[in-house]
């Protein structure tokens, strides 16, 4: 479990999904699945945290995937180990992060229920 931080290029954030797909007026909806773009993020932010932060109950494996959107993009690899090491020393540095981590679970989960209306 890491964290990365991108330093430049586009970087989609997806995540794979069941859909509704109506065949005719007289079959079944069928389910398929449909990868969808919930955000697209760029130099400055950041992914994989939810891994290290979130409890197991809330994340019990990879929800999303990244793919690079731009013809060329930089991220940082910062290791679990360090992240825990160095930035989380103080109390409040680990509060402040744990309610950053929670809004942007929450609104990219917001995200995904509009774009499936």
């Amino acid at each position: 479990m890491d964290v990365y931080l991108i330093k430049s290029g586009e970087f989609a954030i997806t995540v794979r999904t069941l859909i509704s797909v109506k065949q005719d007026s007289f079959a079944n909806d069928i389910k398929k699945e449909k990868k969808i773009t919930v955000c697209t993020i760029i130099a400055g932010e950041t992914f994989g945290e939810e891994e290290i932060f979130l409890s197991p109950k809330e994340l019990t494996k990879r929800k999303y995937a990244v793919v690079c959107k731009s013809e060329s993009g930089v991220a940082y690899k910062i290791s679990k180990k360090n992240i825990l090491n160095k930035m989380l020393l103080k109390q409040n540095n680990v509060d402040i992060i744990l309610k950053a981590i929670e809004i942007k679970h929450i609104n990219r989960k917001n995200q995904l229920e509009q774009i499936k209306k």
